[in-house]
């Protein structure tokens, strides 16, 4: 028979595991998102769409910039979408 402690430690370690399976879940979710707004933000941008200026002042690109802190800092891996809109804003920057 199990003794408290060991059924404790087993809803503890199954609330973490569901814990986790939700960040995950939510960090792709962020990621995919992200992904898909630098697509469209440097699509935009190569066509002509925005000019130097706008793209740099654009709040989607901030946004794209602000998730690929919040994926990097929880390890997870940036998408290549993310990777050239940052690429390109430093590009711009100068």
């Amino acid at each position: 028979m199990k003794s408290v402690d060991d059924w404790l430690g087993h809803l503890a370690y199954r609330q973490l595991r569901r814990e986790w399976r939700m960040m995950i879940n939510e960090l792709t979710r962020v990621s995919q998102l992200a992904n898909r707004l630098a697509a469209r933000t440097l699509a935009a941008f190569e066509q002509g769409e925005l000019t130097d200026a706008e793209f740099r002042e654009s709040s989607d690109v901030v946004l794209v910039l602000k998730a690929a802190k919040v994926l990097e800092s929880k390890g997870a891996d940036l998408p290549h979408g993310i990777g050239l809109l940052a690429a390109k804003a430093q590009q711009i920057q100068g």
